[in-house]
């Protein structure tokens, strides 16, 4: 008889439950008001038209724009960009994206977080109390000085905020500390809460790059049915081997100086883009000098298997295949800085292996 697998259980964090109940107070409240009260429900000024119109010219603020962009930021945006909510819109930067686009994540209408991927904040403020990092996007600068600077995120609320990020990206595991800090999961599919997401993904969509939809797109390419799962990661795993050195040849200078930028915390390296299909790999440099392997994939029974990334034939942390809010499977590993090379990256290579 097989033997059977050992299932890890984690209790929930004491008061989710009636985090949750308080949640659905508030939500039950908003949808009473617009039943009742049909102005409620209106936006403050009619749609100027879908999401592809241009955005009308701002009218002479109260005060000018501040168009200073640093990460860490809390800023509240134009209200002209968001005629159909009838809140102040508050977004934090939570990571430069490139030299003209940050990573930036809306603050939620609501006192308590909905989702694992909500962050109570701690603050005080009602505006400020939920950071919603299911909802990043990546918004360009000319967008983003669009608004006023109000506020920043300490050291540690920034690191906190990145940690439930890649939790919401990657499916990364969060700290015991931060589980305590997060809403419930969905584990419905009538869940309200599913709903909620709905309206508020419209936020930041219109106003996003247009290339992040693509950002980890892949074509799917047939297989003879004859290939089997295992055949084919060995064949694709073992390029991707062979091609990621000449590539860290050719950038292993600019990737080393991109360690001192620390405007430049992600800074990509490497990017094999399709030549691996169904698998994907892009390589960055962080500002701490550690690497970060982003892999992706659009072959579904990649979904929940776990490999092993192996870095100079030795083994180091598992990468496994979650799916983030768009849909696509995705895993993240990281290399820690002291166990690079020291001066030739080019001298580095790696492999997925499956555990």
């Amino acid at each position: 008889m097989p033997k059977l697998p050992i299932l890890k259980w984690k209790p929930a964090p004491p008061g989710r439950a009636e985090r949750l109940a308080r949640w659905f107070a508030e939500w039950n409240l908003v949808q009473k008001l617009r039943r009742e009260n049909p102005e409620f429900a209106e936006p403050l000024r009619p749609n100027r038209g879908p999401s592809d119109t241009p955005c009308p010219e701002p009218e002479p603020p109260v005060a000018p724009f501040a168009h200073e962009l640093v990460k860490g930021q809390i800023r509240l945006m134009d209200p002209l960009l968001f005629v159909e909510f009838r809140r102040p819109i508050y977004v934090a930067l939570i990571a430069r994206w490139g030299p003209n686009s940050f990573i930036s994540a809306p603050f939620g209408p609501f006192l308590e977080p909905a989702t694992k991927a909500e962050w109570l904040t701690g603050r005080t403020e009602h505006a400020l109390c939920v950071l919603c990092l299911w909802n990043a996007r990546t918004l360009p600068v000319e967008v983003l000085r669009r608004s006023w600077h109000v506020d920043d995120l300490t050291a540690q609320e920034l690191q906190d905020a990145w940690q439930v990020f890649r939790h919401a990206a990657t499916g990364a595991e969060l700290e015991d500390r931060l589980l305590t800090q997060v809403g419930c999961p969905i584990v419905h599919r009538r869940d309200p809460r599913i709903a909620y997401q709905q309206e508020e993904a419209s936020l930041l969509a219109s106003l996003a790059l247009p290339v992040l939809a693509e950002a980890t797109a892949t074509a799917v390419k047939p297989q003879p049915a004859s290939v089997t799962l295992g055949h084919l990661l060995e064949e694709l795993l073992e390029d991707l081997t062979a091609l990621i050195r000449p590539v860290f040849e050719e950038h292993a200078m600019a990737a080393l100086a991109a360690a001192s930028d620390e405007e430049e915390e992600l800074k990509e390296v490497w990017d094999s883009k399709h030549d691996l299909d169904p698998l994907r790999c892009i390589v960055y440099r962080e500002g701490d000098g550690d690497l970060l392997l982003h892999f992706s994939s659009t072959d579904d029974t990649h979904e929940d298997h776990t490999f092993e990334v192996v870095v100079k034939e030795q083994t180091r942390p598992t990468v496994t295949f979650r799916r983030n809010p768009q849909g696509k499977l995705f895993g993240e590993a990281r290399i820690p800085r002291d166990e690079l090379p020291e001066a030739d990256l080019s001298k580095l290579t790696f492999r997925l292996k499956k555990s």
